[in-house]
């Protein structure tokens, strides 16, 4: 390797031993212990892991899942290409991030499920309560007022309150109906 080559790999384990031993803390309280040292914190741990990574992806034999080092190499025998390997791990991988917004979109979904039921089993009660409104002698119509000669105050609250209803039915049956479209 040329000199270059050289202080830049030997640069980039500094950079990683340094952002480890920042996010895990440093190494048995010594914040300038490396691995070199023996001591096995999780940092060091980390360290190790990573460095075994950069070898196997640099020699061309091994791939890794970074999030939960499974490992694969040529003694595996895989009908596929090892990339396509790693990509079929990727779908189960536990540690991998898509795996926590599978699990996110699963609740969301379900969550979604749930409030398109409740919605259209409140607009149904709506209803129920504006057919029930409608059925008093004061929400029936035109004919039946001018049969009882009588419109005043307390026939218009009641049509009044009958409007409300139907449109709260509507307003639910409607956000229910937005809820499964964006489901699909």
């Amino acid at each position: 390797m040329s000199d270059i080559v050289e202080d830049l790999m030997s640069a980039a384990k500094q950079l990683l031993d340094d952002r480890l031993c920042a996010e895990f803390g440093p190494c048995g309280g010594n914040p300038n212990a490396k691995l070199e040292d023996g001591l096995e914190c999780k940092a060091a741990q980390e360290i190790k892991r990573l460095r075994q990574w950069v070898n196997d992806l640099q020699s061309g034999m091994y791939i890794n899942c970074v999030y939960c080092g499974h490992r694969y190499g040529p003694k595996d025998e895989v009908p596929v290409s090892m990339a396509d390997v790693l990509k079929q791990h990727i779908e189960v991988c536990p540690e991998h991030p898509m795996s926590k917004l599978k699990e996110e979109n699963i609740a969301l979904r379900q969550t979604f499920v749930e409030l398109e039921s409740g919605f259209r089993k409140v607009s149904a009660e709506w209803y129920s309560k504006y057919i029930d409104a409608m059925k008093s002698k004061k929400c029936l119509g035109v004919e039946a007022k001018i049969e009882s000669g009588k419109f005043g105050r307390d026939e218009l609250d009641k049509h009044n309150a009958a409007s409300e209803m139907i449109g709260c039915h509507r307003a639910f049956h409607s956000a229910a109906e937005k809820i499964k479209e964006a489901m699909e």
